[in-house]
């Protein structure tokens, strides 16, 4: 079976050594070399994405992975890929469970993912939009951090970046619900113009179904 497999749906007697492997890729998140904190984070996002949210994300945070992937992220000399791997870790994170995003977003991680919308490097700007649209799932995570840190200006700008507008777009999608407080910066922010825009020009290039499976 190929490791996709495996890892969805691990036969029993391989749950000892996934959990060991697990806690084995946590604590090397805390190591202060940078090889090592480049790679730790992707091992832990190939974990997330092969199997379903649930059991293992839930095993990511006991094993308490959210507060170094917060720290390694937030570094003053951590490189543009440790803060690419580790968002988007954060972002599989709190994919799927509410428990789980509060989690995260108690860790301070809100602030540092606006940081991010203005990185340099547009893999930093994509991870960052993608980990804040899991987070902005929450209700109460979109009436409370996500409104406090006023998301939605840097993200409409971020409509103008060809490398950054189809994730930024996403994650604008739960800050425009109708009880969303962030929904009167991003119409503020002048949100319309650029999505009729962008659309428009999806649908001159017969991309109009690409454009609305990314929204979902």
């Amino acid at each position: 079976a190929s490791l996709a497999e495996s890892l969805a749906a691990p036969p029993a007697e391989c749950w000892h050594d996934l959990l060991a492997v697990l806690h084995a890729t946590v604590r090397l998140l805390s190591e202060p070399h940078r090889v090592v904190l480049e790679h730790a984070p992707e091992v832990l996002c190939t974990l997330l994405r092969c199997q379903p949210a649930g059991v293992l994300h839930h095993m990511v945070c006991e094993a308490g992975a959210v507060a170094p992937l917060v720290a390694q992220a937030a570094a003053p000399g951590a490189s543009a890929r440790q803060q690419e791997l580790s968002f988007r870790a954060l972002s599989l994170i709190s994919a799927d469970s509410d428990e789980l995003r509060t989690l995260v977003a108690c860790s301070g991680a809100v602030p540092l993912l606006r940081q991010g919308l203005s990185s340099a490097f547009a893999g930093v700007r994509i991870a960052a939009c993608c980990a804040l649209r899991s987070l902005s799932r929450s209700v109460h995570i979109l009436r409370t951090w996500i409104a406090d840190a006023e998301i939605a200006p840097p993200l409409c700008a971020l409509l103008a970046d060809p490398k950054s507008a189809a994730a930024a777009t996403a994650a604008l999608c739960n800050l425009l619900i109708a009880f969303s407080p962030a929904r009167a910066d991003a119409l503020a922010a002048g949100v319309i113009v650029p999505l009729v825009a962008a659309l428009r020009g999806e649908l001159a290039c017969g991309g109009g179904p690409v454009v609305r499976a990314e929204l979902r």
